[in-house]
């Protein structure tokens, strides 16, 4: 999936595998714009999710949850963003003995915040 955002103001909340279970997602979101508004939440076997930010003053909430390998690349060129960043690998999948989660950063910002929790458990942050 490639969803691409230009624009202020924007109100996005995206949520997959919370209701039926999931399997598998590459996704990617490409946002140009100032004070937009993000919560996706991914609940899915093996997640691919890349998001590319160019503005100021974005509030991005991500949640990854469940499954076996879950990836994040995040971009962001903007100044006092707000970010939380929640990778749960939760329980791994049968004849699987380890859940691997991976997140990459490429931050140019000035008073941003940016908070990540990730760790080895289906509970919430």
């Amino acid at each position: 999936m490639l969803v691409d955002i230009t624009g202020d103001s924007n109100t996005m909340d995206f949520d997959q595998g919370s209701v039926a279970q999931a399997e598998r997602l590459d996704f990617d979101l490409i946002v140009i714009g100032n004070s937009n508004v993000f919560d996706v939440d991914l609940e899915s076997d093996d997640i691919t999710w890349n998001f590319d930010i160019t503005g100021a003053s974005n509030n991005i909430n991500t949640l990854q949850k469940d499954g076996a390998y879950h990836n994040i690349t995040f971009e962001l060129n903007g100044d006092s963003a707000d970010v939380d960043i929640n990778q749960l690998s939760g329980t791994c999948p049968t004849g699987i003995s380890t859940c691997k989660g991976e997140i990459t950063l490429d931050i140019t910002s000035d008073n941003s915040t940016i908070q990540i929790n990730q760790k080895d458990t289906s509970n919430d942050s």
